[in-house]
C-alpha cells in the first residue's frame, strides 16, 4: 500500500501541519469523508463523497491500489470538510 505524501513528496510529518486522523475527527471530519477521499484516489469513486466501509467492500480490488504515493494536499483536506 503506498504511503500518503505532502505536497513535496515527502511523508506526512509537521511541516505539513497536523493531518493526524484524531485531529481530523476532532475538527469534526467524519470517517466516511476521509474514506470516501482514499476510495476516490484508488479508482473506486467518481468523485470524493461519503461513504461507510462495508459499501466499498463491493468495490475493493487490488489492481485498483496506486502503485505510486498520494500526494495528499491542502485543497483534499478543505474537500473533506478539514478547516485548520
Amino acid at each position: 500500500v503506498p504511503l500518503v505524501v505532502g505536497a513535496d513528496g515527502r511523508r506526512l510529518a509537521k511541516r505539513h501541519g497536523d493531518t493526524r486522523l484524531a485531529t481530523l475527527r476532532n475538527a469534526g471530519v467524519i470517517a466516511e469523508s476521509v474514506l470516501g477521499l482514499l476510495a476516490w484516489s484508488c479508482g473506486w469513486l467518481d468523485r470524493v463523497e461519503q461513504i461507510r466501509a462495508r459499501d466499498l467492500l463491493a468495490r475493493f480490488q487490488w489492481t485498483g491500489v496506486p502503485q505510486n504515493a498520494f500526494v495528499l494536499t491542502a485543497g483534499y483536506l478543505r474537500e473533506i470538510g478539514y478547516h485548520p
